[in-house]
This record gives structure tokens, sequence and C-alpha cells, in this order.
């Protein structure tokens, strides 16, 4: 088990000064709490959601994360403000709609279900993504850059009813993995994870009397943006800030291709015990066969012809 700590001495939160973030669905929530928390490090933040702010911290842009042109107009406004962006987050999501897996029997199946969730969620986060690594990528030189997405602890363990939300957040745990080899290389930055558990909000208020009855670890939008914060920091040179378990090569890539489990306010890092790990859940001969297959495919250049 790898602990990550976002206090950790050899982080230094004021490298968030003066930097340009790009954030969706920033006016509540877990994307507002970010939004002020990154202002009280002196980040300049430009923000896109569908409803405006409660308060006027941070640039906000009218987005609909489910339309390309929206999020590609949020990264233009941003650039064409600040002449660059360097970090960006995509944090916009929805929870699940009714209508999907239920018995209602074969006369339920005349119209599908809604796909908002897999709109917003999944395909928001695939635009959002395609579109900021390009920005990040443009003029950077030498400084740190960063794509931090949001995922869930329905990203990696079974959440019953929750068919949509977790398949989609399953998915955001996906694309991280299939870019944190190639976007290092391919355009200087780094990608992370975060996946909160419980956190209170609006998304949560049918569940959340009867998950904090049980005695349950709670996290407040404030310690989720904390982690966030934490993992933009973790940069190249960055002191260890993992406790327990293997940490990264931070002399060379910073944090990159994480995802922080967190609960109770706590940040867990998930790929690192399943790393080091493989050889006991999936055999030590088959994971060397799967370590070499997956050498020789490369960088992923490939795939696309």
């Amino acid at each position: 088990m790898a602990r990550f700590n976002p206090g950790h001495p050899s982080l230094s939160l004021a490298a968030l000064f003066d930097k340009v973030f790009v954030l969706s669905g920033g006016s509540t929530g877990i994307g507002a709490a970010t939004v002020l928390l990154l202002n009280s490090y002196g980040a300049k933040v430009v923000f896109g959601d569908i409803v405006p702010p409660k308060t006027s911290v941070g640039d906000y842009f009218h987005t609909d994360v489910t339309k390309y042109e929206d999020n590609l107009a949020l990264f233009r406004f941003a650039f064409e403000k600040y002449g660059r962006v360097d970090h960006a987050v995509a944090n916009a999501g929805v929870i699940e709609q009714p209508g999907w897996f239920q018995p209602d029997g074969i006369e339920s199946l005349q119209n599908p279900p809604p796909d908002l969730v897999v709109d917003v969620n999944l395909k928001g986060t695939l635009y959002f993504s395609h579109i900021a690594l390009q920005y990040l990528a443009r003029n950077r030189g030498d400084t740190d850059r960063s794509l931090t997405m949001l995922s869930s602890q329905a990203g990696f363990k079974e959440t019953p009813g929750l068919f949509v939300y977790q398949a989609t957040k399953h998915g955001i745990l996906g694309l991280m993995r299939s870019l944190r080899l190639w976007t290092p290389t391919t355009f200087g930055v780094r990608v992370n994870a975060v996946c909160p558990s419980m956190t209170t909000t609006q998304m949560v208020a049918g569940i959340q009397d009867a998950w904090m009855a049980g005695g349950n670890p709670v996290n407040d939008p404030a310690d989720i943006a904390k982690i966030i914060c934490g993992v933009v920091a973790a940069g190249p040179g960055t002191g260890a800030v993992c406790v327990g378990g293997i940490d990264w090569d931070n002399s060379k890539a910073g944090l990159n291709g994480r995802a922080l489990f967190v609960m109770g306010g706590e940040a867990y890092d998930i790929e690192e015990g399943l790393d080091r790990t493989e050889d006991l859940w999936l055999g030590r001969v088959i994971s060397k066969k799967l370590e070499r297959a997956q050498k020789g495919l490369g960088k992923g250049d490939d795939w696309v012809s």
C-alpha cells in the first residue's frame, strides 16, 4: 500500500502560483472547491460548467462538456486570455440516471435508456483530455504540465445500482492507464487519476445518510481539492510523497500514471499495489509472459494505421 501525502514537505504548493489551469465542472462540489483552493495559491483558473458559479472566483466560461466545440472554446478562451495552459483537470460528471437494467419486462424496451452519463462522464472526459493535451504541449519548454482526471471509487470497486456511472468511471481509469506511457514522451505531460469515495456533494444525497450511519469515512469536497493540488504539484524533482510500497521515479517524471483512491481525506495509490503484487494475483509465470508481451507493444504508435 502506498499512501499519497499532499502535505509532504517536499511538495512546493507555492509552485502553483501564476500557473494557468483549465477545469471542467467547476461551479459546484469538488470542482468549486478546487477552483477556490487553486485561487488561494495564486493560480489562474479558467473553468467550464453548464451552470454559473455562486462566487466570482476564477474565470467562468459556459461549457457543455458533451459538445466538442464547447470544450475547444473553453481552452481557446484560456489560451487567448493567458497565453498558455499549464495544467488541466477533467472533473465534470453526473450521477446515474434511471432507466437502466431494471426488471420492467420486455414491454419497457421500446425506447433506449438515457445516455447522459456516458456523454458527460466518459465522452466529455475524452473530448476535454484530447484537447487539453494539445494546449498543454503548446510552447511548453521545460515547464511541468499535467492532466488530472476524476474517476471514482466506482472506477475499481463494484457499486450496485450505478451501472452506467461505474462503467464510465472504469473508462476514465482505463483512459489514464492508456495515456500514462504515451503522454510524457509525446506531449511532455504527466497524467493521473483521482478516485474519490463518498464525498458530500449533491450527487450522493440519496445514499449519503445510509453511508454515514454505518460509520464509514466521508470526504469533504475540500479534501479532494487538496489531493488534486498535491498531484499537480508533484512534478519532476519532487521528493517521495508516497509512504509504503514502491515509489515512482520522481527525479525524471514526477507523479505520473497513478490512480489515487481518496477515503476520509486520505489518498492511496491503487496502481502501485496492483503492479507490485501482479505475480501473486495473476501468477508469476503468466505475469512474466505478459510483461514481455507488453514491452513488445512499444509506445503504441502502430495501433492506428
